[in-house]
């Protein structure tokens, strides 16, 4: 800008070089130089000193710049200028420009991001793209690194040999574009981390890279900032599957096939032969339209996008995108279709359709004509090797696309499905990936469930026959409100095994009663009111067969009788699938008895509950099943009780009981401490007992079991060590031995118990 007394110096000197006689010229104002700065690190909105040669003398011909920002001047001396760092610049060079020139610093000021401050420095410096950089950091120190960035380039940073190596964010290392904005980090990698590829600039100029070194301990790594050219056009990709491997060879680049596409067009595409580097997981791709909207889903590594509709004409891209600045080949093939494959018609007759695919990703249909409330079923068979198990699946279609029924997979079966609408349904079938092969297709029109008649409560078997592949069948019984009923289903034919047809009880409205059943099995219920009730059977996939049921009303518990206390073998026998029974034995106030059920049948084993129950009906001792043993239990009064058995599931059998009463725990004498033997016998299932010693306080004692004969083995007896006052010292089962510390002087107890009720002898010694 020109001032006054710049224009008044300008006139003067052009009249004296007009009247002056020629002499010698006059000497130019020197360009300016950059002598030094201080300080070198310094944070936005700082102020930085700038020595500067040749200053000129009018500060408005004078400007500073950093990193490309315009700077204001704060003040100024003869040789200097103080000069405010812009808020949201970077570091980079300082320029100072005068009528006569620009200098430009010859190293750079490092201007801190505001997550960093001055103190934390510990180095500044350069980096070069292009080149692995080993960098030291001290435990708690950043170090600041500039590079150069020409206007939009892009860049990625590969970190590696992280020492020490782990994910505890030893390392914080992010990067900032000319104007301080962040545009990537990294904190918690191994051995090895990267910055993918960083979006380009709009202002040149240097970017700051940050590394903090977060940990108690000095640490290294490697940095190479790679330049990142622009995305890599591989070429044209076929769409009639010929292969095309393509390579991408610079870290953070990707790269794209070109393919041209029209509209409504169907393009499938699938990978292959990833190289080592892009392994299964480190390399994305995916179909993109000019506008750059994904068709699809995006995929990984070697995998088969399945077919996609292109939504109009064009020219389309196959990008692809390596993970972690990682290298590399990988193969890419795609086929286009207009339509699928129209297979033909399938009758709905059962009549068996073999179709073939043949055409690398292309799918296909069966039309079949239908009406609205008609029910179907469709089973899938021959599925050729290609295909396998799982790399086919299929469902059934209505005319608007809505799929009816489950969508199915290989040689399986659609159970009957109510088609909504009448027109024309589809069933289409779609392989896997680019498989081909062949299956057979069979439908059937189903009838309404088939009323299969009465079943009788009063246990006569009913045997039924379905003889139509996917058709349904009830039978019908009368029952009361609260009434028990007991149903068994039995002589299911092959075709049906154990688990292909399920049945179960329905309320008179139409709800489930208790859970399904399946194949040969029972079920016992109380039915909620009076009414109809229906026995619903439902064969599974297309099979056909017979079965037989049978049904029951479950009155009160069968009397077996009276079990006596001796151990008496008692047999009986629960007949009528679900009805329970009970044997009975009279008790006096205090008496012990003990139980044993044992010999349960098959059907009984796991699901026979039974116990002990008082004249009022209440339980003594713990609940039991299957063949098991309660011990002995005190009877709380006198008068009769029962043994109550019932059997889980509707299930029938037979089992023996056998009972005892007993005396009070036995004293079996006295075992002296000096080592010598005592043997003692427990012959009475329910009887335990006890031997007693003297010992004085402090004293300590160790007793030994041995020699166990009978039902007394490894773990059906144990033996307790008793205190005076009866709290236990120490428990051990069956042949062991324990020394223990008697805390106090008087008569101790060794109190031995068998379990299950069993009987024989065991031999102690203490010392």
């Amino acid at each position: 800008m020109l001032t006054l007394s710049r224009f008044v110096t300008a006139v003067f000197v052009l009249v004296a070089m007009v009247l002056m006689p020629p002499g010698p010229a006059v000497a130019q104002l020197a360009v300016p130089s950059i002598d030094s700065f201080s300080p070198v690190v310094v944070a936005g909105g700082g102020t930085v000193t700038v020595q500067v040669g040749n200053l000129d003398a009018e500060p408005a011909a004078v400007s500073v710049t950093i990193n490309g920002a315009a700077a204001t001047v704060a003040s100024r001396t003869a040789s200097s200028l103080t000069v405010t760092v812009p808020s949201g610049v970077g570091g980079g060079k300082i320029a100072v420009t005068t009528p006569s020139g620009t200098a430009t610093s010859s190293t750079d000021l490092f201007v801190l991001p505001g997550r960093v401050t001055a103190a934390e420095v510990g180095g500044t410096g350069r980096i070069t793209p292009g080149t692995k950089t080993t960098l030291s950091v001290a435990a708690g120190k950043t170090l600041v690194r500039l590079f150069d960035d020409l206007l939009a380039e892009r860049f990625a940073v590969l970190i590696e040999a992280n020492s020490p190596s782990s994910c505890t964010s030893t390392f914080d290392l992010r990067v900032y574009d000319t104007r301080l904005g962040q545009t990537g980090a990294v904190s918690c990698f191994g051995s090895n981390g990267q910055l993918d590829t960083m979006p380009p600039i709009s202002v040149p100029g240097a970017r700051t890279l940050i590394v903090k070194n977060t940990s108690s301990s000095a640490a290294t790594l490697d940095v190479t900032i790679y330049k990142v050219p622009a995305d890599a056009d591989l070429g044209t990709l076929p769409l009639d599957g010929t292969a095309k491997t393509v390579t991408i060879s610079n870290p953070g680049q990707n790269g794209y096939l070109l393919f041209t596409g029209t509209a409504n067009q169907r393009i499938s595409v699938q990978t292959s032969n990833a190289s080592a580097g892009f392994g299964c997981c480190y390399v994305t791709w995916g179909i993109y339209s000019a506008s750059g909207t994904r068709i699809g889903s995006s995929k990984a590594g070697n995998d088969f996008l399945d077919a996609v509709t292109l939504p109009s004409a064009g020219t389309y891209q196959l990008r692809i995108d390596p993970a972690e600045l990682r290298t590399g080949s990988i193969t890419a093939q795609a086929w286009a279709f207009t339509t699928d494959a129209d297979l033909g018609g399938l009758t709905l007759d059962g009549t068996a359709k073999t179709v073939t695919l043949s055409d690398a990703g292309r799918n296909g249909y069966l039309t079949f004509a239908g009406t609205a409330g008609q029910k179907v079923v469709v089973q899938t068979s021959g599925l050729s090797a290609s295909l396998s198990c799982c790399f086919l699946t299929w469902g059934l279609h209505a005319a608007d696309g809505t799929l009816v029924g489950a969508l199915k997979s290989g040689n399986d079966f659609l159970d009957t499905v109510t088609l909504p609408a009448a027109g024309t349904y589809q069933l289409r079938l779609d392989p896997a990936g680019v498989r081909t092969g062949s299956i057979t297709v069979q439908a059937w029109s189903v009838a309404a469930d088939a009323d299969l008649g009465t079943l009788t409560l009063d246990g006569t078997a009913k045997t039924v026959a379905f003889s139509n592949p996917g058709r349904n069948g009830y039978l019908s019984f009368a029952g009361t409100a609260n009434q028990t009923v007991t149903v068994q289903a039995s002589a299911a034919s092959a075709g049906f095994g154990c688990c292909y047809l399920t049945w179960g009880i329905y309320n008179p409205d139409g709800t489930r009663l208790g859970s399904v059943k399946t194949g040969n099995d029972v079920i016992q219920a109380v039915l909620p009111a009076t009414g109809t009730y229906q026995l619903r059977i439902d064969p599974a996939e297309a099979r056909t067969g017979t079965i037989a049921l049978a049904a029951w009303i479950i009155t009160a518990d069968t009397d077996f009788g009276t079990l006596l206390l001796d151990g008496t073998a008692k047999s009986v026998t629960l007949s009528t699938p679900g009805h329970g029974g009970y044997v009975s034995f009279t008790g006096t106030a205090n008496q012990k008895v003990a139980v044993q059920v044992s010999n349960a049948s098959t059907d009984l084993l796991f699901y026979l509950s039974w116990g002990v129950y008082t004249p009022a009906g209440v339980r003594v001792g713990t609940g039991k099943v299957g063949n098991d043993f309660l011990d002995a239990v005190t009877l709380p009064s006198a008068g009769t009780y029962q043994v109550r058995l019932a059997p889980a599931e509707g299930r029938a059998g037979s089992a023996t009981l056998n009972a005892w009463t007993g005396p009070a725990d036995v004293n079996l004498g006295t075992l002296t401490l000096d080592a010598v033997a005592k043997t003692v016998s427990i012959s009475t299932p329910t009887a335990n007992g006890y031997l007693s010693f003297t010992g004085t306080a402090n004293q300590t004692v160790t007793v030994n079991a041995s020699n166990a004969t009978g039902g007394l083995p490894c773990c059906y007896v144990t033996w307790t060590i008793k205190r005076p006052d009866g709290t236990v010292l120490a428990t051990k089962a069956g042949q062991d031995a324990v020394t223990v510390t008697l805390p106090s002087a008087g008569i101790h107890q060794i109190y031995i118990d068998p379990a299950e009720g069993r009987t024989g002898s065991l031999t102690f010694t203490a010392s």
